[in-house]
This record gives structure tokens, sequence and C-alpha cells, in this order.
């Protein structure tokens, strides 16, 4: 059995997508799977479920959910006086993917790093799109998504540096342009995507970038760049350059591209 919550969730018997029924029911399932191996009290999965007042039904509600799950998920689903509780032990997706990170760092630490980035590789394959996508309009499962999603791009970030440490830039050039269109002002990854540009010979378009961050992080935030993308402005050639209005950082106008 396979329990996802890398993407919408879903449990997985055979390799078959098992029915999780109703959104309230999925995101029953959802606590269970965050928490484990953790119990969960009643009380919080009502208030989670009926955040502006349970009905009069609501613990039986919760009992039914949790039987139609049982049904599914079998003896790994238990209860007790502390709550509901699930364990999925290493068929957790997320678990999966904390190991191959881990493990990856610990590559990365020992100097291993084409290895660490296979590792990273293999844990970022793991989501299938964003944590908990079905549940989003649920504001504790809407924001543990989130947090998940952080993890996602810190090891992201991380397997980056080291792909562009190896030389990697240019492969990895369609990849950093569609990340910089979905997450604009983290400026991170902004600072990959120029680094690798830069080392493309493709300067006109890592000016370009970086005036996009400007103006971006400016409309957006009203705050001018971080010292790590000024610092690749300078690189840039800041002494030839034309002025950034936006940041007051002179960029060279280079060729490239």
């Amino acid at each position: 059995m396979a329990y996802l919550v890398l993407g919408p969730i879903e449990v997985c018997v055979g390799g078959v997508p098992a029915a999780l029924g109703a959104p309230k029911q999925r995101a029953v399932l959802a606590m269970l799977l965050l928490n484990a191996p953790q119990p969960v009290p009643v009380r919080r999965l009502v208030d989670e479920l009926w955040p502006d007042g349970p009905p009069p039904s609501a613990v039986k509600n919760v009992q039914v959910y949790v039987y139609q799950l049982r049904k599914v998920l079998g003896p790994p689903l238990g209860s007790s006086a502390a709550g509901y509780r699930l364990d999925p032990g290493a068929d957790l997706d997320l678990a999966r993917f904390q190991r191959q990170v881990d493990h990856a760092r610990q590559a990365a630490r020992s100097g291993g790093r084409r290895l660490a980035v296979q590792l990273y590789r293999r844990a970022l394959a793991l989501w299938r799109g964003p944590a908990l996508a079905d549940l989003a309009d649920r504001d504790l499962l809407r924001t543990q998504a989130a947090h998940l999603d952080q993890r996602r791009l810190r090891a992201l970030d991380e397997c980056l540096e080291l792909e562009l440490g190896l030389g990697c830039g240019e492969e990895l050039l369609a990849e950093l342009a569609q990340l910089a269109a979905d997450h604009p002002l983290d400026e991170s990854l902004r600072c990959h995507q120029i680094r690798a540009l830069r080392a493309a010979g493709r300067t006109t378009e890592a000016v370009a970038a970086y005036r996009d961050a400007c103006r971006l992080l400016a409309r957006e935030l009203g705050v001018p760049p971080g010292p790590e993308l000024r610092r690749l402005a300078d690189s840039l050639g800041a002494t030839t350059g034309t002025h950034c209005g936006h940041c007051g950082q002179s960029l060279v106008s280079g060729s490239g591209g």
C-alpha cells in the first residue's frame, strides 16, 4: 500500500488508487497521515472539518469517515483514548522524500556531489504537484501543505546549487525559467537562473532576469533585491552598464543569448 500526500492525496493498493470518499473524509486521512504515527484527537478533527462551528452530528460523522477509511486501510488505522492513529511506516511518500533528502545532504557533506544530485532528483520526482492539492480550501491543511511545499523548494534549491557547481547550468535553463515564472519572488531561484544564464554566455538574458526580479520585488513587496542578487549584478559587469531604475543598480547591457 502506498500513501501519497505530495500532490493530491491518494492511497494506492496494488498500484491502483483507492476510492477515498468525500472531501471531509479525505481531510481526515490527510490529518492522520501528516501527524503519523501520533494519534489525532477527535476534537481536533472536528475543529478542522467544521472551522465555523460543528453540527450536532460532528463526532458521529468523524466516526463514519474513519469507519469508511478503515475499509480501505485496514489495521494500520487504529484508535485509542488519545484519538485516531495511522501508521503508514515507510509507505508514505513524504517519509521517502525526507529520507532521500537526508541521504542527499549527507552525500553532499561528504563530497559526493554527483551522488547527492541523483538522490535529490529522486526525492523531487516523488512530487506530483502541490502538496494536498485537492484539499487546499481547508485552513489548517493549507498551512501544512505550504510548509511541505517549502521543504520541496529548499531541497530543490540545494540540488540546483550542486548542479550549477558541476557545470550543468545550460541543461537547467528551461527548468529555471519555469521556476522563475512559478515562484517570481523567490530570490534564490532567480539567482540560480542568472548564474545559469551567465555560465551559458547569455549575459543579456541574465541582465533581463535581474531587472525582472528588481521590478517584481519593488512592485509586490516594496523592497530592493537582496545581497546575493546584488552581488550577481556586480558580476554581470556593473562598471559599463545601464541603470536599473527599480533598484538603483548599474547593469551591463552585454551580448549573448
